[in-house]
């Protein structure tokens, strides 16, 4: 009996310790569900990898490419920093240990350098003046008009021609990489005057007015008449590798080269557009998005689209445009300081308040310039991956159109986490903006441009600043970002992005460089009839040059003595000494910088002549010698008329006689 009661006992505690312990792992499992929940829902900053190192050199302009950055600073030299694939850095073989790296449209392989998270300098030469970052390749003008390239060269984008490289075959047939780590010139002329880098190909504008192209031309995506797209969107038309004319307009002014398509424009104001004919040309078609043809495993397909516009095709009738840029799958102008987009807007990225409800959906793209708002104080245009880029006449800096990475900069925002299916993978983003938003609040924005999931900014200062997707250094300032590793829902998603705009200090940005001084070498210090010493100097050049001078008075080898005249005054009044010499010396500035000095000595007056005895005005010698003179003169007059009066007696007595 006892042992059942026992039996009994150790059941009924097994039987109570057992529900306590699912009791347990429920609340423990109902914690960390909510604390995950909760997680989401306050969507936690997650930890920064490091501290920041913003850049502290001072910019002329810059050029945001895919995944890297190029940069001229105010000396003119030129830096690269983030992805480097194909060498697009311009660091040469000795940056790092490469690898070949395939890329699977179309086969083509290139050598994947080493990445920089800063700053790095391209060659040596100060001398640059226009760039363009593309998707793996770099373009550079030098001030002597040459043109220079360097990275993947797959499909020709460098201008240099396929050249010998190492073949490769695929389904696609034989194919060649030749990638340049380190700038080459194209060609030999000397008159290129702008450059613009896409996805795969390149534009040049001459200064003839001319418009060139080369690279892939998928679709006509190069102007010269030729490429199409089949249903699927595959390649059908033949990459130039070297340059090739795009008509034989000569009045071309810009151009902008996209991932999907080209714009430009003319003297006379007009708009072009060419590439696969989609709404994002503006001419009215739409061309572009899927049709779904398995609702149950979700699989898509091209629509059917109009033909490719392989020529400059004008958009609208306007003629006051003003700038254009091509993206990926969207437009944005400039007409008379109004703000107009065009295209795909599956992210919000033409600022109209509005998106597509799928990104296999285009309910509400925009097939022709469609106006962003009623604002017409918009001076300056830039545009990514999927978002836009606008400053306006008071500085301000706007943005809109996908927020995966803080690449908008506007911070985190009340909708901070929003999940998304992004190609299949599920994963955590910041929320969109449809309409334009400020980026903080400063007024001093010069700038813009966005790369795939970033944005760079130059302000008046020329200081660069950088915010979105940094995993690649394409901000150049280091390994610096928020660390996410994904999301409880879906794969792991290592995030590095900045939420908003990071830059220098006004106290580590580098020193403006002076301007060389003025040449003063032949100046020299002056005496005039009126007493007065000076700077023989134009007095034109004082203002401009922003001369001052200190002029200074020593007697003998006597102290220094500084005269109390204005210091933009060339001139002073001079005094000289009975008894020593008198030195004058100027003291000669630039813009407040002492530059060179000048000095004169002056001799001490000479003694006053000594006065002598006076005579109605002569001296008493000179009186003297007129009077003897006078004397002898009268005598000589009395002896003359003696003698005449002698000779007139004789001749009387001789005739009496």
């Amino acid at each position: 009996m006892q042992i059942q009661k026992t039996n009994r006992f150790i059941k009924g505690f097994t039987s109570r310790a057992t529900a306590t312990t699912v009791a347990i792992v429920m609340m423990l499992s109902s914690l960390v569900t909510m604390a995950m929940l909760i997680s989401i829902v306050m969507a936690e900053t997650p930890p920064l990898i490091s501290e920041a190192t913003p850049h502290t050199a001072r910019y002329r302009k810059f050029n945001a490419g895919d995944t890297h950055t190029l940069g001229i600073r105010i000396d003119g030299s030129l830096g690269a920093w983030g992805t480097n694939d194909g060498g697009c850095l311009g660091q040469g073989d000795d940056f790092g240990d490469y690898e070949e790296a395939c890329c699977c449209y179309g086969g083509t392989r290139w050598r994947q350098y080493p990445n920089s998270l800063f700053p790095v300098q391209v060659g040596t030469h100060t001398d640059w003046i226009d760039i363009a970052a593309g998707g793996t390749h770099s373009l550079g003008i030098r001030a002597d008009g040459t043109l220079w390239a360097w990275g993947h060269n797959g499909y020709g984008q460098l201008g240099i021609g396929i050249g010998e490289g190492i073949s490769y075959t695929s389904d696609w047939g034989t194919l060649e990489f030749y990638s340049k780590s380190s700038p080459v010139q194209v060609g030999t002329d000397t008159n290129w005057k702008n450059i613009y880098a896409g996805w795969f190909y390149s534009l040049g504008i001459r200064t003839d007015g001319t418009l060139w192209a080369w690279g892939e031309n998928t679709g006509g995506i190069l102007g010269v008449g030729e490429g199409e797209l089949d249903r699927w969107g595959w390649f059908s038309g033949e990459n130039k590798p070297s340059p090739v004319q795009v008509g034989t307009d000569t009045d071309w002014a810009i151009a902008s080269a996209g991932n999907t398509h080209s714009l430009g424009i003319k003297t006379d104001g007009s708009l072009w557009a060419w590439g696969p004919n989609a709404s994002y040309l503006g001419l009215g078609e739409d061309g572009y998005g899927w049709v779904e043809t398995c609702t149950c495993c979700g699989e898509y397909e091209w629509w059917e689209r109009p033909p490719a516009v392989t020529s400059p095709a004008q958009v609208g009738t306007h003629t006051d445009w003003e700038q254009a840029l091509s993206g990926r799958g969207h437009s944005v102008g400039l007409r008379d300081g109004k703000l107009f987009t065009w295209g795909r807007n599956g992210y919000g990225q033409l600022g109209h308040g509005d998106k597509n409800e799928s990104v296999h959906t285009n309910e509400t793209d925009r097939h022709t310039p469609t106006q962003v708002g009623t604002r017409s104080d918009w001076v300056s245009i830039g545009l990514g991956n999927f978002h836009s880029f606008g400053i306006r006449a008071d500085g301000t800096l706007w943005s809109w159109g996908m927020n995966c990475c803080g690449e908008l900069g506007i911070g985190e925002g009340e909708d901070l986490w929003y999940e998304t299916d992004y190609y299949g993978q599920k994963f955590i983003r910041w929320y969109d903006q449809t309409l334009p938003v400020q980026v903080g609040t400063d007024t001093n924005w010069l700038h813009v441009d966005g790369g795939w999931q970033h944005g760079l900014g130059l302000r008046f200062d020329g200081s660069l600043w950088g915010w979105g997707f940094n995993r690649d250094g394409q901000l150049g300032i280091g390994e610096y970002g928020h660390f996410d590793e994904g999301h409880w829902m879906g794969p792991r998603w290592i995030l590095y992005d900045v939420r908003t705009p990071i830059g220098p200090t006004p106290e580590q940005l580098e020193p403006l460089p002076k301007d060389p001084p003025p040449d003063l070498s032949q100046v020299e210090i002056v005496k005039d009839d009126d007493n007065k010493v000076f700077i023989d100097i134009d007095e034109e050049r004082i203002e401009d040059e922003k001369l001052t001078f200190r002029w200074w008075r020593r007697v003998g080898n006597g102290e220094w003595e500084e005269l109390d005249v204005p210091p933009n005054q060339p001139w002073v009044d001079i005094e000289l000494d009975d008894d020593d010499d008198v030195t004058y010396k100027v003291d000669i500035y630039v813009d407040n910088e002492f530059l060179l000095a000048r000095e004169r000595i002056f001799n001490a007056l000479p003694p006053p002549p000594t006065p002598q005895n006076r005579f109605y005005g002569f001296a008493i010698p000179t009186a003297i010698a007129i009077c003897i003179a006078f004397v002898c003169l009268i005598t000589l007059i009395v002896i003359i008329i003696v003698r005449r009066r002698e000779e007139q007696k004789n001749k009387a007595k001789i005739k009496k006689a």
